[in-house]
């Protein structure tokens, strides 16, 4: 069986450094492109993971990792371990969120591999 880092997620979206947690990937979504002035501009990729007990969905994934994607490394369902990441905070609705931005990972299992959601992860419930 896999070992994600459980608890990880609820840790981290309050602040508590996590060292390297271990998350799977359950989806990704490619975002509307914010071209520059010259049209040029990077995918930007959101992405839900999950600890096992937890789901978050205010997760980005840094331009510069963009190639995990394209080149189907990371997929649905991958294992990774987070090795550098940064938290920020952005207006939505109303509301500030917290964000995750993952600045670098490693694959550890292929989702291919992997085939299905481990655990039965819920929303993090985010109460100021």
């Amino acid at each position: 069986m896999y070992n994600l880092t459980e608890g990880a997620l609820e840790k981290i979206m309050r602040d508590i450094d996590v060292p390297n947690p271990v998350l799977q990937v359950l989806s990704y979504k490619k975002l509307p492109r914010n071209a520059n002035k010259d049209g040029s501009g990077n995918d930007r990729f959101r992405l839900l993971i999950s600890d096992g007990q937890k789901l978050n969905s205010f997760t980005m994934l840094s331009a510069q990792l963009n190639d995990l994607i394209t080149k189907n490394i990371l997929n649905d369902y991958a294992i990774c371990e987070i090795t550098k990441y940064f938290m920020s905070s952005v207006y939505n609705n109303g509301e500030y969120k917290r964000v995750m931005l993952i600045l670098d990972m490693e694959v550890l299992v292929s989702g291919d591999q992997v085939g299905n959601k481990i655990g039965n992860p819920t929303n993090i419930e985010m109460k100021p």
